[in-house]
């Protein structure tokens, strides 16, 4: 068992309301225990202001400008030396403690602040600048297999067989290649099937396939309404876009596998997660808009006006309003049911539409 121990140190005291100081004495009276510590400021008066340990914290002993806190008051010892020697001899883990703990909280929050402002940059300056490169650079058929396996289980889940007249089909396929004979290079498939749980929709494959649905048929009233949109998905095809936003998914998991030391896992993964990832992902506002502008401007060198695009951006948004329906009837669905964000929530529709009318002929 410790006996009491007293001991003294010469220093300045701020009473916290003004930056005026006061030549003091600190005495620091330890008894049984640390919790027993007592500390007493003794002024050149001869009165005393008394603390107890728990009201005393220490700032950096390791520093000149080591202090002790007081409640709302200060203490600034003539020796720093003295006070960090006497914090050894006294044993005061308190003051230790303090200052490892406020400096491992500014540590803590300087981390956090380094980590928010990399995946800032990561999310949404690196990745989305260095992903049409990536993906430049890997094989065209990369998502063909996700795409199949994708496409059979809408098959399975959304699809049926097409009601819309088998003629009329091929006629409409037939303009579109006829008009814009470069779309027939490309090796598009054109699909029709009906979809009551999707409703009017139009989407395209990473491998070429577009599938129009016979909602969607009922609202065209042209073929150059349909070959806008088409022309419309192709472009998601031709600029990789579903590739890209698989990219910057798997940039995302990768900094996650990362952190939990198994890079080989997402490397095993990533391609089975694909299929997923393609019904599931919703083109960004910037993909959206490059695949307009292509729809315009190949419309443009063939003579076409611009405007059925609006039209039928219109056409389907009206649409998608008169279906909320549909989210109810596919709450079992899980995952696939996700397939109904995909063009119906196409972000800022009227800034879009605006933007397609200001480019007509």
């Amino acid at each position: 068992m410790k006996t009491e121990q007293d001991h003294s140190i010469s220093g300045y005291f701020y009473n916290g309301s003004s930056s005026a100081r006061q030549k003091v004495v600190l005495r620091i009276v330890q008894k049984t225990s640390l919790s027993d510590a007592l500390f007493i400021i003794e002024h050149e008066d001869l009165t005393t202001q008394s603390f107890q340990s728990h009201e005393v914290s220490a700032q950096d002993l390791s520093g000149a400008d080591s202090s002790l806190q007081m409640g709302p008051f200060e203490f600034e010892p003539l020796d720093g030396q003295a006070l960090r020697q006497l914090s050894d001899n006294l044993d005061l883990r308190l003051f230790k403690r303090s200052y490892l703990f406020k400096s491992l909280f500014i540590g803590l929050c300087v981390t956090a602040a380094a980590v928010f402002c990399f995946f800032y940059l990561l999310i949404f300056i690196v990745t989305p600048a260095i992903t049409p490169t990536i993906a430049n650079m890997l094989p065209e058929d990369i998502l063909d297999k996700p795409s199949e396996v994708s496409f059979k289980q809408l098959e399975r889940y959304y699809f049926k067989p097409s009601t819309v007249f088998i003629g009329r089909q091929q006629h409409y396929i037939d303009t579109f290649y006829k008009t814009y004979p470069e779309a027939k290079q490309a090796n598009l498939k054109i699909l029709f099937r009906s979809a009551d749980k999707i409703g009017a929709n139009a989407m395209a494959f990473p491998n070429g396939v577009i599938v129009v649905t016979d909602d969607f048929m009922e609202l065209v009233a042209s073929p150059d309404e349909l070959n806008a949109v088409l022309l419309h998905e192709w472009a998601h095809v031709k600029h990789q876009h579903a590739l890209q936003q698989v990219i910057q998914h798997s940039i995302f998991a990768a900094g996650f596998f990362m952190v939990a030391g198994d890079l080989e896992l997402l490397t095993d993964s990533i391609l089975d997660i694909a299929p997923a990832l393609l019904v599931s992902m919703q083109f960004s506002r910037s993909m959206e808009q490059d695949a307009d502008n292509f729809a315009i401007k190949t419309m443009k060198e063939h003579g076409k006006d611009p405007s059925v695009l609006a039209d039928m951006l219109l056409k389907l948004h009206m649409s998608g309003l008169d279906e909320e329906h549909i989210d109810d009837e596919n709450q079992g669905l899980g995952l696939f049911s996700k397939l109904l964000e995909l063009l119906s929530t196409h972000p800022d529709m009227e800034e879009r539409v605006e933007y397609i009318k200001d480019q007509s002929i």
